[in-house]
């Protein structure tokens, strides 16, 4: 994943215009091994593009990323798990908090954080589940888990993500969203 920094760029509450450029010029200074046995090789064509997802998201300062969510299906309970990101030390607690499929708030949990959680360390919370219903072909139910970084009563980044508890393989999951 690539990441670029365009807060100079895109003042809050003014438009921009976001433009990308692909170039699948050989290029020998960035790409040596052009010839190495790659697919574009032997077709004698330039490849070039975007794969998958782009997005644009405002962070704060302090921001949560690699959402985990593991379930505890004999123990009626799930733990989510993040990676610390951004300046460290702002947050001072985090809420896991778990939706149905309406929306509505089946569990949440809270956790002090320690001022010592430096960047790049998880920050993980457990939450009881005691009446989840469980993932079947026949009842496809799907949670939505939402982990929040907090300073005292303030939000100040969420992440969550789509997942449905199963036996056998455990859980479930595909993004839903990542707030900031």
């Amino acid at each position: 994943m690539q990441e670029y920094e365009v807060t100079q760029q895109a003042i809050p509450g003014q438009s921009v215009t976001v433009t990308i450029q692909v170039d699948s010029k050989q290029r020998w200074e960035v790409d040596t091994m052009f010839g190495a046995s790659s697919l574009a090789d032997y077709m004698d064509v330039a490849w070039g593009g975007i794969w998958g997802h782009v997005l644009m998201e405002a962070r704060s300062d302090a921001w949560l990323s690699d959402l985990f969510v593991q379930p505890d299906v004999p123990g009626s309970s799930c733990t989510a798990s993040a990676t610390l990101s951004g300046k460290a030390g702002l947050s001072d607690g985090a809420r896991l908090e778990v939706f149905d499929k309406s929306g509505k708030r089946v569990a949440d949990a809270d956790v002090k954080l320690d001022s010592s959680v430096a960047a790049g360390q998880p920050v993980s919370v457990k939450v009881s589940l005691p009446d989840a219903q469980l993932w079947t072909p026949d009842t496809p139910t799907l949670y939505t888990a939402r982990l929040s970084l907090r300073k005292g009563s303030q939000v100040l980044a969420s992440i969550r993500r789509g997942s449905a508890c199963a036996k056998g393989s455990g859980f479930s999951t595909r993004p839903t969203a990542v707030l900031g």
